[in-house]
């Protein structure tokens, strides 16, 4: 027997936006002896004047009485009761198989475009959702780095706090650069970097970053210049690419004579004094990280090892220069990528035409731990020492040496530590023969550190 489905409007016991889908089912026909009127009277006559030949004194079965139909509303009573008994034999044949709520197809509907969108990152609480909304409306004002990275696409905080963007609207090698800039939205300042805001904002001291800097400075001079009284003249030429200024006109690193005269070397790393500023202190390592970073990338004179390291292999020289390449090119990000670059903003004034930068006591320790690490990698045999934070900072520039033994604040090994070098340190032992091949020392000297210029 075919059955027919159909949405049909509901109760109103049922609320407002609810459908029920139904079946309809076929009514049986009842069987039953059909009665023709004017039969069984008597009467064969089968026209319409047949009542009317119906003597009313007479009990006529065939007659039928007249009732009034009442108009309600533009419809008659005998009208309204026929629907409403359609409606009832239709409701009573009918079968309920699911309720469908209208609220769910603006709610599919509303899924399905969610589906589409690509999910790049969260908020991070606490954020001011509202304003987010409100700065994704002006594309315009956005850093160039994410308009270009966006393309034709736009951006969008879904209600679940994610940042969501097409799928088919940004190409897949935008998707990690979007990912990198969004990632930061819960830095200081990222909001107004968003909007468009230039220029940088100082938001914390100087103090102890300057002072990690000075200490940092003393400990490279102190190195360079020992390894200059020690290697050849071809490597002396890369060590005094390090360290001094290279003159502009005859394209050498210090020590020059020009006409007769020896011209002032100057260094590409000032030391900061205690006087001098936050902004001049990262400015002044700015040139040291821009020279490290040619000699990794220029196709003429790219570093393939550390010739000052004479007693490390070049698969571990290589290792530290990818290590240096990383840290260099970290350290040396703009504000393109986010409120948090670390060196760019001390070039500039704090009023300047770029993305808005954030100097947060973070960032500072990122400069100085980065700086240490570098330097680590660079000067520090036979293994390089990785810190993470300040304290680790600290402990590098008070203990060196080829085996961690050694401290700058003393200038002598300490008794437990002499011992492990020569054997137990016992009078019945004898210290342990020197080796066949000794290693120069080349690690970084700190002994006798003085923060005075």
């Amino acid at each position: 027997m075919p059955q027919t489905a159909k949405m049909v409007s509901p109760s109103p016991s049922e609320g407002e936006n609810g459908y029920n889908l139904v079946i309809f089912k076929k009514k049986k026909k009842k069987k039953g002896k059909k009665i023709e009127i004017g039969i069984q009277g008597g009467n064969t006559n089968k026209s319409k004047d047949q009542f009317s030949n119906c003597n009313p004194l007479r009990n006529c079965e065939n007659k039928v009485p007249w009732k009034t139909h009442h108009v309600v509303n533009g419809t008659s009573k005998k009208e309204a009761d026929n629907k409403n008994w359609r409606n009832t034999e239709h409701q009573e044949n009918n079968v309920v198989l699911a309720r469908i709520d209208s609220n769910n197809w603006r709610n599919t509907s509303k899924k399905h475009k969610e589906t589409n969108n690509m999910v790049l990152t969260r908020i991070q609480k606490p954020a001011d959702e509202d304003a987010i909304r409100a700065a994704l409306k002006f594309k315009f004002k956005f850093p160039e780095k994410l308009k270009a990275a966006l393309g034709a696409a736009t951006l969008e905080l879904n209600h679940q706090c994610q940042f969501v963007v097409g799928k088919e609207a940004v190409p897949s090698h935008r998707i990690q650069e979007l990912k990198k800039i969004l990632q930061k939205n819960g830095l200081p300042g990222w909001l107004e970097w968003l909007q468009g805001h230039r220029g940088w904002v100082m938001q914390t001291h100087k103090d102890p970053y300057l002072e990690y800097h000075r200490n940092l400075h003393q400990a490279y001079t102190d190195k360079i210049k020992m390894l200059l009284k020690e290697v050849d003249d071809d490597k002396k030429k890369i060590l005094k690419s390090l360290y001094f200024k290279q003159d502009p006109l005859t394209q050498e690193n210090g020590g020059i004579t020009l006409k007769g005269e020896r011209q002032n070397t100057q260094t590409i790393w000032k030391k900061v004094s205690n006087n001098q500023s936050l902004q001049d202190a990262v400015g002044m390592i700015r040139p040291f990280l821009e020279v490290i970073k040619y000699f990794i990338f220029d196709y003429y004179h790219k570093w393939t090892s550390l010739p000052w390291l004479t007693n490390i292999t070049k698969a571990e020289c290589r290792e530290r220069l990818d290590r240096v390449s990383r840290l260099v090119c970290t350290l040396l990000r703009n504000s393109n990528w986010g409120p948090d670059g670390p060196v760019h903003w001390a070039a500039h004034p704090p009023l300047n035409s770029y993305p808005r930068s954030v100097v947060t006591p973070a960032i500072m320790e990122e400069l100085v731990v980065g700086v240490a690490n570098i330097l680590s990698c660079l000067f520090l045999v036979p293994y390089p020492i990785t810190v993470s934070n300040l304290d680790g900072v600290q402990k590098l520039l008070t203990t060196v040496s080829p085996c961690g033994f050694a401290t700058a604040q003393s200038g002598v090994s300490s008794s437990k530590n002499s011992k492990k070098m020569t054997g137990k340190g016992s009078a019945n032992h004898h210290p342990r023969s020197p080796s066949s091949d000794p290693v120069k020392d080349v690690i970084i000297e700190l002994t006798g550190l003085s923060i005075d210029d």
